[in-house]
Order: C-alpha cells, then structure tokens, then sequence
C-alpha cells in the first residue's frame, strides 16, 4: 500500500484498489499461494499452488507462464518484485530463480540448502535470501544471480550496534523472519522479534569467477 493504490485478501479473493475503486484479481480456479506487488506501476506478480507465475497490469492477468519452480504443498514458496517490476525473484525452497516483466525466464539458480525468506532491492540488482537450517543471510547479483556475500544471521546481529536492537538475546537457531535491501546494499532483518540493520559490506564477499586467459 502507498496511498494510492492498495492490494488485499478481503476474504473473498484479492483485490487491488486504485484511487478508491476498488475491482477484484482476475484469477483463474486456483490457489494464489504468494503475492508481491510493484507500488510504482502497480504491477503484481504471484503464484499459484503449482508455482505457475501470474503477471498482472492492475486487475488484468497479462501473463501466464511456468518458470521452472516445483510445487512442494508442504512449503511456501516467496516471491518479490523490484520497482517497476524489471526484476522479479521467486523460489521454491530449493531454487532461485529471476524473471522480467514480460514474464521471460532469465535466469535459475538450484540451492544447496532451503530458502526460508526472500528480498530485492528497489532496483532488481540486489537479491538477499535467509537459510532456515543453518540461519546464514546470503546475497547474490541480481542480474545473474552470482553469489556475492555472506554472514550468519546472528553475527550480524551481534556486530550491529546497541542502538539499533531492542533489548533482548537471539539465539542461533532462531530464523529470520522478514527481509529488506536498499539499492546500496543496508540490511535490515527481523529475527525472534528483533531488527536488526546492518550493510552488505560486512559480510564475507564471495569470491567472483573468472574466466581463464
């Protein structure tokens, strides 16, 4: 929500209102598992139960398309969308994968372990996600998805200074439950109720490959 336009479950289905009038998702029979909305051009992207990508232009469905991801009914799948939607990050757990505006495929990345927490900066060109097994933030390029930094969860917690947490200890094992990234790269995370916000700079980077002479 901005003001000017808003998107919500009224218990009936999803909405968006625009200037007051509110109209209702077009949506076909099925189950919207995941939702994000671009505020600028009011742009939304989500997917269904089996992680088809719906692309919509208000209320209008403008694309339908299968980009790869695995329905598991066990786990939710995430899914985020940069202003002006020329980046839009969605997974399913096990795998990352970038798509643009148009609904085109551009690039998949498989995950060697599971992705509890999804964010992009506001110009597509970061991507951060959060490891729910071993509590590790990683960030990786979004126009390729190269792994770039990383940092456990609690370690950026415990170097962040005093007065950006509230008073109160998280432990290792506790997951990061929300995500946000700025274009020059500050962090802020919510973990057992704490928010934390730190910047990328502090985290290991990530050796970049290169091809051989």
């Amino acid at each position: 929500e901005d003001g000017r336009q808003r998107l919500y479950d009224d218990g009936h289905g999803l909405s968006i209102q625009v200037n007051g009038t509110e109209t209702p998702l077009q949506i076909p029979n099925t189950n919207l598992t995941s939702v994000a909305m671009d505020r600028v051009m009011g742009i939304t992207a989500a997917l269904d139960e089996n992680n088809r990508l719906y692309i919509y232009q208000r209320q209008i469905p403008v694309w339908v398309v299968d980009i790869g991801l695995l329905p598991d009914f066990l786990v939710l799948p995430d899914i985020v969308v940069s202003d002006r939607a020329t980046a839009i990050f969605a997974s399913d757990g096990n795998r990352l994968v970038r798509v643009n505006g148009a609904g085109r495929l551009e690039k998949s990345r498989p995950m060697t372990y599971f992705i509890n927490e999804l964010a992009t900066s506001p110009n597509g060109q970061l991507c951060v996600t959060a490891d729910s097994e071993s509590g590790i933030i990683r960030i990786y390029a979004g126009e390729d998805l190269a792994f770039t930094h990383q940092k456990y969860a609690v370690d950026l917690y415990a170097s962040a200074t005093p007065v950006q947490l509230m008073a109160a200890t998280a432990t290792p094992r506790v997951a990061v439950s929300a995500m946000a990234l700025t274009d020059d790269g500050v962090l802020a995370f919510a973990m057992e109720g704490i928010v934390t916000v730190t910047h990328m700079d502090t985290m290991q980077q990530m050796p970049r490959p290169h091809s051989l002479p």
